[in-house]
């Protein structure tokens, strides 16, 4: 289950169940690998950071839901984001609409 509301008061606020492909636990690793001359390498890890973190969701929810998170699609730069995982700031980076399947990215700015 998710909430996904504005990050002010409105009246789009609105908890779904997941389905199908719903990913809200992958995370990668802020790390780099540079050549050196000698033929080896650095590795440099800075760790792992919410901001890394991406969720992809698929639901199938009503018509006036999905006209609900449309305008938040077009119109918020960012929403709050309730999962499993915990709460979070994060906006939207993909919306699709396929006959009432709904699929959201969202890329996390912060855990809140």
């Amino acid at each position: 289950m998710i909430s996904i509301s504005t990050t002010s008061a409105s009246n789009y606020n609105l908890i779904l169940n997941e389905q199908l492909l719903s990913d809200a636990e992958t995370q990668t690793a802020r790390i780099s690998r540079s050549k050196t001359l000698d033929g080896g390498c650095v590795i440099i890890n800075n760790g792992v950071q919410d901001a890394d973190r991406t969720f992809n969701y698929s639901v199938r929810t009503s018509k006036e839901n999905i006209n609900k998170i449309y305008y938040l699609f077009q119109n918020e730069t960012l929403v709050s984001i309730s999962n499993e995982t915990g709460f979070f700031h994060a906006a939207f980076e993909q919306f699709q609409n396929d006959s009432g399947i709904l699929g959201m990215t969202f890329l996390v700015k912060e855990s809140i």
